[in-house]
């Protein structure tokens, strides 16, 4: 009964509460407000209710004056309570501006709080522009015309303020419906000046006039106005000298050059008689076109370089120059090159070191539509004219720099049927036998229009389009037939009714044999960015590719299938013909299959080695630093001694671990310049940082064949640096003080060890593995010396022994030790990396390397960031003298152990679970 009455008490009390709260907040605000608009209540309800009168009467009666002492006795009581001066002193500014505003004005503003009349104030702006002319003397007769827009495209004006002379304007720096930042321009305009049109503006950033971040009140802008004579002989100045400059005389022969003065003296005088600045641009430009029409000394050199160029057809027939006019026409049909002379008499090679041609048109393909482009002459010479029109051509002469510029019509051949010649009979129309995928080609001829003559079509005339299983080769013009059957259909380019069609039957022929030739090693170095891996091992013919030949050759189906055998050191892929395509350095082995006959095989193998293997590897920095939320840091290592990446190692990435998990992560990325394939890849590190902590990270590389060891460095992220790595050294000093362990230091060396236990996860990585091996040793020793004083020599320690595993006073051999707080010490790097105590410190005589046992599944805590107090699973025991079979079977057993424990919890959980199902089912039925 007691309790129930205290329960119900307390209920009472916490409602009660509440209430309270809520009926503060509901009267409070409202005590604040009349409090503060006035002296007291009645007075103040009388205030307000006189404002509300004269806003809808628009008087400025007593009853307003009022309202504004009381105001402004308000705002003064409350200056003097912040320290603040009061209102009157913001300066006669404001008192101006009031009374220049007018009573409705004031009125319509007094009632709301004076942060609102400031934003609203914020919200408008001053402008006054003033018109001056050169000498900077006031222009009176000038008009501002100012306009406003939202849009930049509709404008409308806006009127100055009534008390101005015509240059103050009062402007909303935002659309209040709109809310959005409004564009101004102006214009000024004054008899005999020449009218300003000023730049747009806005209150939103800084302009050319004024920058918004600025307090000004008013922004002043002043124009400066030139008269009309000034800008009409401004305008002509710099029209002369823009003529005078328009071209130069060296670029002229003699006799051009008297030509080329005459004209611009005729342009100068057209200029100075101009009586507006429209008669000058026109003067102006009718003296360049008619300087534009002499010619110059390149233009002459062109012409006569022209007249060299000629035409010559494939069969040495028929030579074609061109025309008075620079032209050469030619036909769709006709196939030769182009060839141009010397003054001697002798002709240009048409090669990469004397001639450069070119004549391309971009037009849009009907087949596909994309953008193609027709060659019509190639970088040789060689003419492949095929659609009809006129074209821009020029040949560049290597030893001068000489372009040559001349123009190619091309017209339609009047070909009105063709005919497919095979193996030297007419096989239009009809069906030929092929054995398999024999190769065959077709000679092309065609009729001219209205005549019985048959000429060679040449094959950039030609369209070709294969049907069924045959395939085309456009470069030879062969055809073969994968299948039993198909076709080839013949088509002109600039007539496509003009065609014919050829049927082809096959013998199906089925493959016997193989051959597949491979390098037997190749290099691992070449980096592919396009698709992110190593440049593989291509088909082809020459040194260092490889080759697949099925026999016969005319097979029907010579397809072949590769079957990675060895997909960890290289694979296959034909995707964007990426062939034998590496992973690491190694024997790769394929088998090679025939498609059509899977009996018919062949493996082939091949070494991968490494053009620079990796010999060594490390960081920069031992330790690098961040804060949480930093970029990632870049991580710079030193492959076989060289600090540029692209001398270093082939292979530079690492596999790569760390002993915490959460703090940081490492990524390798291999770089290349997509737009030149001469610059080498480099390799780029980077850390990422996920989370404050310490870590301790470990780079496994991926090339092991040069007996590189793995890179190790440490990550430390923390908000306050400074202040962790004070703490951490604060407590180095405190073990490097213990010195030679004695029993009196007993409490020194557990003080130390609270101290230790009291930083935090960062400032304990910020701690030097070397001085914390010392702690570790210290307290193996003072361990050492309580047995030999208590003449206990038990394994455990024994009653009145020292102090045990766990305690506070306990040392850590290197498993890591739970203190009080409930926090896990950090293991002793001694014990991890299995070298001796005593090599490390030398005031310690003991090994501590072997100290005591680490269960496995406190060590996979470790590696993933948990807790290993919390997945502890044995007691820490000394095995100073438990042989090692005993030690290795426990820590196998351990991680054991611990499924067996979860999957006996599971069980139960799901058994009960089933039980209580099977009771609910039983009641229902």
């Amino acid at each position: 009964m007691g309790r129930n009455k205290r329960n119900k008490s307390r209920k009472t009390g916490i409602v009660l509460l509440a209430a309270a709260m809520l009926l503060s907040q509901i009267v409070m605000p409202g005590t604040e407000l009349f409090a503060a608009e006035g002296d007291g209540a009645a007075g103040e309800t009388t205030g307000v209710q006189t404002v509300r009168e004269s806003e809808e009467n628009s008087t400025a009666s007593g009853t307003t004056e009022e309202q504004e002492s009381a105001e402004s006795g308000t705002t003064k009581e409350k200056a003097k309570k912040n320290g603040a001066p009061p209102a009157d002193a913001a300066g006669p500014e404001k008192s101006e501006k009031n009374e220049a505003a007018g009573s409705a004005g004031e009125q319509g503003r007094s009632d709301r709080p004076l942060s609102e009349q400031k934003n609203e104030e914020k919200e408008r702006r001053r402008i006054v522009i003033r018109a001056t002319d050169r000498q900077g003397k006031p222009i009176e007769q000038a008009k501002i015309l100012m306009e406003r827009s939202l849009d930049a495209r509709t404008w409308s004006v806006v009127s100055p303020d009534a008390d101005s002379s015509g240059g103050q304007y009062t402007l909303d720096v935002k659309d209040k419906r709109e809310n959005l930042f409004v564009t101004y321009r102006f214009s000024v305009m004054a008899r005999g000046y020449t009218p300003h049109e000023g730049q747009k503006f806005t209150f939103q950033r800084k302009n050319q006039y004024f920058d918004p971040a600025e307090d000004a009140d008013p922004v002043e802008i002043t124009v400066r106005m030139f008269s009309a004579d000034e800008t009409l002989n401004a305008a002509k100045d710099k029209a002369i000298q823009e003529l005078l400059h328009y071209k130069e005389k060296d670029g002229y022969r003699e006799t051009e050059q008297e030509q080329l003065q005459q004209q611009i003296d005729a342009g100068i005088e057209k200029i100075r008689e101009a009586a507006s600045v429209g008669e000058i641009d026109y003067a102006l430009k009718t003296a360049k076109e008619r300087i534009d029409r002499i010619k110059t000394r390149t233009q002459y050199e062109n012409e006569e370089a022209r007249d060299r160029i000629y035409f010559r057809s494939e069969d040495g027939k028929t030579v074609v120059r061109p025309d008075k006019y620079g032209m050469v026409t030619l036909t769709t049909v006709d196939s030769g090159t182009f060839h141009i002379g010397r003054a001697d008499g002798t002709d240009y090679a048409n090669d990469d070191n004397e001639t450069d041609w070119d004549c391309t048109w971009k037009y849009t393909d009907p087949d596909h539509g994309d953008i193609a482009w027709n060659v019509i002459i190639g970088a040789y010479g060689q003419y492949q004219g095929k659609f009809v029109g006129n074209y821009d051509a020029s040949v560049t002469l290597r030893d001068t720099g000489q372009k040559i510029n001349f123009k190619v019509r091309v017209t339609d051949g009047h070909i009105d049927r063709l005919r497919a010649v095979i193996d030297g009979e007419d096989a239009s129309g009809t069906e030929i036998h092929v054995m398999g995928s024999e190769k065959k080609k077709a000679a092309i001829e065609g009729r001219l229009y209205g005549t019985d003559r048959w000429i060679s079509i040449p094959a950039h005339a030609l369209k070709y389009t294969p049907g069924g299983s045959t395939s085309m080769n456009h470069a030879t013009a062969q055809f073969r037939t994968w299948g039993t059957s198909g076709s080839i259909t013949y088509s002109l380019v600039s007539r496509p009714s003009v065609k014919v069609r050829v049927g082809i039957r096959a013998t199906i022929v089925h493959p016997t044999g193989i051959e597949v030739t491979v390098p037997k090693e190749a290099y691992v170095d070449d980096w592919d960015g396009a698709f992110d891996r190593f440049v593989g091992i291509r088909e082809g013919n020459r040194p260092g590719e490889y080759r697949v030949r099925v026999y016969p050759e005319n097979a029907s189906n010579p397809s072949v299938r590769w079957t990675d055998l060895t997909p960890d050191i290289a694979e296959f892929q034909e995707k964007h013909a990426g062939g034998i395509v590496p992973r690491k350095a190694g024997v790769a082995k394929f088998r090679v299959t025939c498609v059509d006959n899977p009996s018919v095989s062949k493996v082939v193998s091949i070494r991968f080695k490494y053009m620079k293997p990796l010999k060594t590897a490390v960081s920069d920095k031992s330790v690098y630093y961040a804060r949480v939320g930093d970029s990632p840091l870049r991580l710079h290592i030193i492959t076989n001694g060289e600090w540029n990446s692209v001398r270093g190692a082939s292979e530079q990435r690492f596999h790569w671990t760390y002993s915490t998990g959460g703090v940081a992560a490492v990524k390798d990325s291999v770089r290349y310049d997509p737009s030149s394939v001469t610059i080498p890849r480099w390799v780029e590190h980077s850390i990422t940082i996920l989370g404050e902590g310490t870590v301790y990270v470990t780079g496994k590389p991926y090339d092991t064949t040069g007996g590189c060891k793995p890179v190790r460095f440490k990550v430390v992220v923390s908000d306050d640096i400074d202040r962790d790595r004070e703490a951490a050294e604060r407590v180095e000093r405190m073990i490097n003080a213990i010195g030679e362990v004695t029993l009196e230091k007993k409490g020194q060396i557990q003080g130390a060890r609270a101290a230790y236990n009291a930083l935090t996860r960062t400032q304990k990585g910020l701690v030097d593995e070397k001085v914390y091996a010392k702690l570790v040793a210290a307290e193996l020793r003072l361990r050492q010396l309580e047995r030999q004083q208590s003449g206990d020599s038990s394994e455990n320690g024994g009653p009145g022994g020292g102090t045990q595993p766990g305690t506070p006073g306990g040392g850590d051999s290197g498993g890591g030790t739970v203190t009080p707080g409930g926090e896990t010490t950090k293991p002793d790097p001694t014990a991890e990396s299995g070298t001796k105590a005593d090599a490390r410190t030398p005031e310690a005589s003991v090994k501590p390397a072997k100290a005591t046992l680490r269960p496995a599944a406190d060590r996979k805590s470790e590696k993933t960031g948990q807790n290993a107090a919390s997945s502890r699973i044995f007691r820490e025991v000394e095995v100073r003298k438990t042989p090692k079979k005993t030690v290795n079977t426990v820590q196998r057993l351990s991680p054991m152990l611990s499924m067996i424990l979860l999957l006996a919890l599971t069980g139960t959980f799901g058994g009960g679970v089933l039980r209580r199902y099977m009771l609910y089912r039983r009641e229902r039925s």
